[in-house]
């Protein structure tokens, strides 16, 4: 055991544990031999594996002979030490088919690999799971050059794949419940996406409320079950089928946001704080409650468990939409003409005027044909003292005195802290306007749920002369402007938008930017512009680029009249158009 004693001695981080379950392997009964035949490149490989801070592994020889260190003990879990010196391909049958060719290849022909972020199926804890992993695979050569060994590192770099994952599931979601125009298409979108995507997770269902689909009286809402979906409430108004399996935490329970549930697989014991969800009030309340049902315990990843709760506030806001949608019209109103006399004075602006030099605006307004209320949209145009114009439009959830309430909030918050902004030695940029509206919506309760693009256009001097802008925006949720260019080529601005107003005072915002050429024309509108029933959002979007393609000639005025032609009439939806010359 002499050359295993010197390997002790000169193992580095090797940890006492581990050099002791080496000891303890019967290496005579292994492919590699006792330690004291072991080649001096076997000896120096393993030396260079236990020293390794990083999850290092060796694979001796034809047998794949497997060694590691101690970060690759931690990960492994219950097969360590057991697989330690033995055959790698037996030892890890789930991974195999993945991992070993390349192991392979690396033996057969020497060639290094290196691959990033790889899907690696891991057994732990008697369920294989999917993990993913950056790990490089080297020859190890014998002292005439011989290919022996290879020598493999990793980084487990599973929870930063599965983040942009979840990052890319909210923005495809929040694009689906941004134009779901029923609750059946917001469920059926929704639990589409998150069976999908979430795979490791079993989404059993997105329950919500009834929708609104009966005329009421003034001040009150007649809601209607879909049938099949809300079983007949008994004398005490407690059915909802079930609700007597789900369970969730106390502290999950929040005013205005949505419920993460989960219904115990079959033997699995709840977890510690978790109670009966029909346990924490009379069960009538889960009528009017968007609840996402897992089965299995989401509330126990502290990965998972947070953005699920994110996912159903998401889906809370669009019931609140959707359902204000229905009852606007089946409730409509009798005093159309004076919400519109309303919206018109609220949305007049003296700066959107014609304008000898610089940038010039024109907006347009058209209320749905369909129903007797307007609703949220809204748009907003001032310049700032220090020269740059400030471009506003956004999108209220609702269509109703409410929503044009707080729409009539919202812009006036913005023009307040713009404003207060330009007394500042640094004034905000449109990300932090946005952040701080949104901060604003919370403490000052605003009853708001809103899309919301803000950009600042700046005049700048281009290099080697000429003239030219500086566009600057960020977005809530709000869909892309369309940029035109003086050549005739039109492009969205398409930058995946974040969040929505009104759903998280916490949201970290970002800015974009774009330099653009003098003569072009931005134009912001809102989703009643694109948005068709049972037609994606990005046709919408797409027909309406290809409208605007072509017309560098037009003035704004005229550019809003030929894009409202092109693409009316308009039955479903209110829809703000604000086109913004850039001369």
């Amino acid at each position: 055991m002499e050359p295993f004693q010197s390997l002790r001695s000169s193992a580095g981080a090797a940890s006492p544990d581990l050099l002791e379950a080496y000891e303890r392997v019967d290496w005579a009964a292994t492919a590699v031999g006792p330690p004291s035949t072991w080649s001096p490149a076997l000896v120096v490989a393993v030396r260079l594996v236990l020293a390794t801070p990083i999850p290092s592994v060796l694979f001796w020889g034809d047998e794949r002979t497997y060694f590691y260190n101690d970060a690759i003990a931690a990960v492994i879990g219950d097969r360590h030490p057991a697989v330690l010196g033995q055959p790698a391909e037996a030892s890890f049958p789930e991974s195999w088919s993945r991992v070993g060719p390349l192991i392979t290849d690396v033996l057969e022909h020497g060639r290094p690999a290196w691959l990033e972020d790889s899907l690696v199926p891991v057994e732990r804890d008697g369920r294989v799971a999917e993990h993913w992993y950056s790990y490089a695979y080297s020859p190890v050569r014998d002292l005439d050059g011989t290919i022996v060994a290879v020598h493999g590192v990793s980084i487990e770099t599973t929870r930063q794949v599965l983040a942009q994952r979840q990052l890319r599931l909210l923005n495809a979601l929040g694009s689906a419940t941004a134009g779901a125009q029923s609750l059946l298409t917001l469920r059926v979108a929704a639990l589409g996406m998150l069976r999908n995507e979430l795979p490791s997770m079993e989404v059993v269902d997105v329950r919500m409320p009834a929708p609104v689909t009966e005329p009421a009286a003034p001040g009150t809402r007649s809601v209607v079950p879909v049938a099949g979906a809300v079983e007949e409430a008994d004398a005490e108004g407690a059915a909802v089928p079930g609700a007597d399996r789900w369970w969730t935490r106390p502290d999950a329970i929040r005013p205005g946001h949505g419920i993460v549930a989960w219904e115990p697989k079959e033997d699995a014991e709840v977890p510690a704080g978790a109670v009966p969800l029909a346990a924490l009030g009379p069960a009538a309340w889960l009528h009017g409650q968007t609840i996402l049902v897992c089965r299995g315990d989401s509330a126990a990843d502290e990965d998972l468990g947070p953005f699920l709760q994110v996912v159903a506030d998401m889906l809370a806001a669009a019931v609140i939409r959707i359902r204000g949608l229905q009852g606007e019209r089946a409730d409509a109103a009798s005093d159309r003409a004076l919400s519109l006399e309303l919206q018109a004075a609220m949305l007049a602006s003296r700066h959107d005027t014609p304008r000898a030099e610089g940038p010039r605006t024109a907006s347009r307004y058209v209320p749905a044909s369909a129903r007797q209320q307007v609703g949220g949209d809204w748009h907003d145009t001032f310049p700032l003292p220090d020269g740059p114009l400030v471009v506003a439009i956004g999108d209220v959830a609702g269509h109703d005195g409410r929503s044009a309430a707080a729409m009539g909030q919202l812009r006036s918050l913005v023009r307040g802290i713009v404003l207060a902004g330009t007394r500042s030695s640094s004034r905000p940029s449109p990300a932090q306007v946005t952040e701080l509206l949104d901060q604003a919506i919370a403490h000052f309760e605003v009853d708001a749920v809103a899309t919301f693009l803000l950009a600042e256009v700046v005049l700048a001097e281009r290099p080697g002369g000429g003239r030219g802008y500086t566009i600057r925006w960020a977005n809530a949720g709000h869909p892309p402007p369309v940029l035109l260019g003086p050549d005739g080529t039109a492009a969205l601005l398409d930058d995946a938008g974040q969040m929505l107003l009104g759903i998280d005072p916490e949201t970290v915002r970002s800015d974009l930017e774009a330099n653009v050429p003098a003569g072009s024309t931005l134009l912001l509108y809102t989703d009643g512009l694109v948005e068709r029933r049972g037609e994606l959002l990005d046709a919408g979007m797409e027909r309406l680029r290809a409208a605007v393609a072509d017309q560098p000639d037009l003035g704004p005025d005229a550019l809003c009249d030929h894009v409202l032609t092109a693409l009316g009439p308009f039955e479903d939806d209110d829809v703000a158009i604000l086109a913004v010359r850039l001369g």
